[in-house]
């Protein structure tokens, strides 16, 4: 009995730092294991940054040969392989992910571009709001918001204005400090029709560089559209005078020749408001008797023909500054010969825009 006890002794003292050799070698195989499978993963990324997205693949799954539970590298896999244009395979991995661990902002990112770029858009919109709403392992706060604008901007190229507007809204309570995003926000804004949050953020953008080019043709344009010329004409000139886009000179050309055309302007002359009313007659009978060579025996054009042969005398200086309440008639003939030559002869030009666009602000404001 002591003879078996010391036996037993010996084998338990034998064995037991082969056990502690066999946990030493494990753990040094693992770490060897784990080196070399972060060495592929580096060249992968590497790969993937340079768009080279097939060496990506290779590389991600040497990597998961040598650690195959790498939650980092299956996405990092996945993502190469929607780069490549695989985007089934990397559905494969992603859906396995996700039921991992459906808050990783990562993975619903990368599911809801998948399927948005199936046209699936419901799907997507649901992954969007799980990257908006999950967790990130970095820079959640910008990463959060870059999904939201991402879905924002889906939603809006796809006519989805109903739903793009919260999202949108959403982000003006929270947004970026990159003027380009911020930029970016502004024309969604713009062509959901929420003008007013857009004049606000493009506002910052200037707060910050006050000669920002595209922030002050942006809102210049807003301004334009809301027949707020003097804001217009503010904001355009500034932006033309180092922007090459023909549509920015032009616009601020109108909206500087509105201004300088308007008899009904405040603080103006007797005189000056006569000067400007007659010049505007005499601008829509050029228009008029051009657009009736185009569109002879027009009735529209006919019965405007007549009026201004009635205005004749009315629409001279000296009367309108006799007689300021004329300038009423003289005005709303011009206005509507405009109209009626921007339905029958073209867009118009020169003061003949400018008057035009007067004259649907002043209906507007009617």
């Amino acid at each position: 009995m002591v003879r078996r006890s010391v036996s037993l002794i010996w084998l338990t003292v034998a064995v037991v730092p082969c056990f502690a050799v066999t946990t030493a070698l494990t753990r040094v195989h693992r770490g060897q294991l784990a080196r070399v499978a972060a060495e592929w993963s580096v060249r992968g990324q590497r790969a993937l940054q340079h768009g080279d997205a097939a060496d990506a693949i290779i590389d991600f799954r040497n990597a998961l040969s040598y650690d195959g539970e790498s939650r980092a590298v299956r996405l990092r896999l996945a993502q190469a392989l929607v780069a490549a244009d695989r985007r089934d395979e990397a559905l494969g991995y992603l859906a396995t992910l996700w039921d991992d661990e459906p808050g990783n902002g990562s993975v619903n990112l990368e599911l809801a571009r998948i399927y948005a770029r199936r046209g699936d858009i419901g799907t997507a919109t649901r992954y969007y709001h799980g990257a908006v709403e999950g967790s990130w392992s970095s820079d959640g706060e910008n990463r959060r918001r870059s999904a939201r604008l991402e879905l924002a901007t889906l939603l809006v190229s796809t006519g989805d204005k109903p739903h793009a507007e919260p999202e949108l809204v959403a982000l003006t309570s929270d947004l970026p400090s990159d003027p380009a995003a911020l930029k970016q926000i502004a024309r969604l804004l713009v062509r959901t029709g929420l003008l007013d949050h857009a004049q606000r953020v493009l506002l910052t953008v200037l707060r910050t560089n006050p000669h920002d080019a595209d922030a002050l043709a942006q809102i210049g344009e807003i301004a334009f559209q809301q027949r707020d010329f003097t804001a217009a004409s503010r904001y355009l000139e500034r932006a033309a005078a180092t922007s090459t886009d023909s549509a920015v000179r032009r616009d601020a050309a109108a909206a500087r020749l509105i201004l300088d055309s308007n008899p009904f302007a405040r603080r103006l002359t007797r005189a000056e408001r006569a000067r400007r009313a007659h010049q505007a007659f005499a601008a829509a009978q050029t228009r008029l008797t051009a657009c009736l060579v185009t569109v002879p025996a027009d009735p529209t054009l006919e019965d405007l023909r007549l009026r201004a042969d009635a205005l004749q005398r009315d629409a001279t200086e000296p009367h309108l500054r006799a007689d300021p309440d004329a300038i009423d008639a003289v005005m709303d003939f011009t206005f509507d010969v405009e109209a009626a030559a921007a339905v029958r002869c073209g867009e118009p030009a020169g003061i003949d825009r400018a008057l035009h666009l007067l004259g649907e602000a002043k209906r507007a404001e009617r």
